[in-house]
């Protein structure tokens, strides 16, 4: 998450996309009440236009974006899994609290899709997948048009995963360098 805040940083786009923590939206987490909280909390006082919320699910990442300039919430997954209803549910249940807290109706519901995407040939890949899918978001900027833009269902390219890998590593090593230095 640091990793993609700054790339955020870097784009000027930190005041566009805000993070939800996995450790707080992960099954094995915290309650779902508890969840709900912090996911309403977060789009109640961030103010942000896009989320983006990596989720594991039974050992494997997926990727939750939710739009609030169209109303949407976006499910990426690499093995074209649908999104489990339990975080449906509290999205759903979130979604209607940050509108009852901004003084809309609660019946005011998010549309969801599920968009073409890359599925990965192996089973480690998905964590690249979803890094790689929000790098692209940020970069581009994107904040609509989901389904126009990510129609591409064949797994990605060595270079692409590799770039992941470096760049998240580059990053990792200029921080733990840095950190050590101010010790």
């Amino acid at each position: 998450m640091m990793f993609l805040h700054r790339v955020c940083i870097t784009e000027g786009k930190e005041n566009m996309y805000g993070f939800l923590d996995p450790a707080y939206t992960n099954p094995v987490g915290p309650n779902s009440t508890e969840t709900q909280a912090y996911i309403t909390n977060i789009l109640e006082k961030e103010g942000k236009q896009i989320y983006l919320c990596p989720y594991i699910n039974e050992h494997h990442w997926q990727l939750l974006v939710l739009s609030m300039v169209d109303k949407t919430a976006v499910w990426f997954c690499s093995l074209h899994k649908k999104m489990p209803t339990k975080f449906k549910d509290i999205i759903d249940t979130s979604w209607r609290g940050y509108n009852i807290l901004k003084g809309r109706s609660s019946s005011n519901n998010l549309n969801y899709i599920r968009v073409k995407c890359n599925k990965q040939p192996g089973s480690y890949e998905c964590g690249y997948y979803i890094m790689q899918w929000m790098i692209t978001i940020i970069r581009l900027g994107v904040k609509t048009g989901w389904k126009e833009l990510f129609t591409e269902e064949t797994p990605m390219s060595e270079e692409g995963i590799s770039y992941v890998r470096d760049s998240w590593s580059t990053y990792f090593i200029n921080f733990y360098n840095s950190s050590i230095g101010k010790q």
